[in-house]
Parts: C-alpha cells; sequence; structure tokens
C-alpha cells in the first residue's frame, strides 16, 4: 500500500488521499497550482470563492466583512472621490494596480494637451471615445496574450523573451510608445470645432 506523508508529517494511503477536500489534497500533496496558485494568481475570482464558500458553507470570514463595511463608511465621511477605486486597489496585486495608475496618467496628459488645444465638448467626446476604443483594444489583447502565458505556466513550458535580465529599458521603451500613441491618436482624431457631437463611450 503506497503511503503520502504531509507537510506536518502525518501520513495518508492513496485512498484517503482521493477523498479529502480539495483545499486539503492541495496541502498534502504540497501543491502550488491552478487558479489562485503564485503561478496563476486570480485575485478577484479567489476574492469571490472566499464569498461563495463562506455562504454555502456557512464559514463566512465576518471579521473581514466588518472590517470592510467600517473602511467604506469612513471612506464616505472622509469624502473619498472614488471608495470602489480604492477598495479595489488594496486587493488586487501592484503589477495591476500600477497599471491602472499609469493608465490614470494618460487621460490626464490626454485632457492637459486637449485643453491648450482648446477643444470644445464636441472634440472632448471624440478624444475619449477614441481613446476608449484604444484602451479597450489594448486591455483584450493584454487578456488574450495572459492566457498564453497562462498556459506556458500550466504546461511549466520554460522560456526566456530577453536572455540579458539587463534589457528591460526595451519594455520601458515600448510602454512609452504606448502611451504617446494613446496620447497622440485620439487628439489627432478630434475632428472639426463645427462638427456634431457623436454619442459619448462613458457610461
Amino acid at each position: 500500500m503506497q503511503v503520502v506523508t504531509a507537510p506536518d508529517g502525518q501520513t495518508y494511503t492513496l485512498d484517503q488521499v482521493k477523498q479529502l477536500p480539495a483545499d486539503q489534497k492541495k496541502a498534502v500533496l504540497s501543491l502550488d497550482a491552478g487558479f489562485g496558485s503564485k503561478q496563476l494568481a486570480a485575485p478577484q475570482a479567489g476574492l469571490m470563492a472566499l464569498l461563495s464558500r463562506g455562504i454555502v458553507e456557512g464559514k463566512m470570514a465576518w471579521p473581514l466583512i466588518i472590517v470592510g463595511m467600517m473602511m467604506g463608511f469612513a471612506f464616505i465621511l472622509m469624502q473619498v472621490k472614488s471608495p470602489m477605486l480604492v477598495s479595489v486597489g488594496m486587493y488586487l496585486p501592484l503589477e495591476t494596480t500600477f497599471a491602472i495608475f499609469l493608465g490614470g496618467l494618460i487621460k490626464g496628459a490626454v485632457e492637459m494637451f486637449g485643453a491648450k488645444r482648446n477643444l470644445n465638448e464636441a472634440q472632448k467626446v471624440r478624444v475619449e471615445n477614441n481613446g476608449v476604443l484604444l484602451a479597450a483594444g489594448l486591455i483584450a489583447g493584454e487578456a488574450l496574450v495572459g492566457l498564453v502565458f497562462a498556459s506556458f505556466a500550466f504546461f511549466e513550458v520554460k522560456y526566456k523573451i530577453f536572455p540579458n535580465p539587463g534589457m528591460f529599458f526595451i519594455s520601458l521603451a515600448i510602454l512609452a510608445g504606448i502611451a504617446v500613441y494613446l496620447v497622440k491618436v485620439p487628439l489627432d482624431n478630434a475632428g472639426e470645432a463645427d462638427e456634431p457631437a457623436p454619442p459619448s463611450a462613458n457610461f
């Protein structure tokens, strides 16, 4: 009979391991894979899973819920402009929230250059619509590329994009080029001042 020894020293037979819950089975077998692991981090899915599991199993993390409610109430009292963005930024990893921060900087640059060009409301709407379309395309493309890299992690495919880690400045140059593109293209397509305003893409 084959026996599996868990990290805590306790032993299990294969039949016992098969009967364990998924989380405990991963702990016994010392697995760190799948969605929610370090290789395939999914913070939003993990949060929803925690809430769903708390409702179904009756093991709701009430201290976390109560702290979140109190923080939300405090944000409202402090008149924070967007409490939801602050809350989302607290549970999303830095690599995700920093991209949102860079997007805000680009949006600020578009508004600043638009003000210098004295754009009217119709032109501002066209600029915003073009920017939303470009950004949505980049988000969709990033999601598709993310699936490719997730498949690499799942199948443990070894790869190197840049053999020399010191070549990260190439990524910075690409990021700067994307930022210039997101600023220049919407402003160049603002249209004439006498053109009618299109429907706004901002819901």
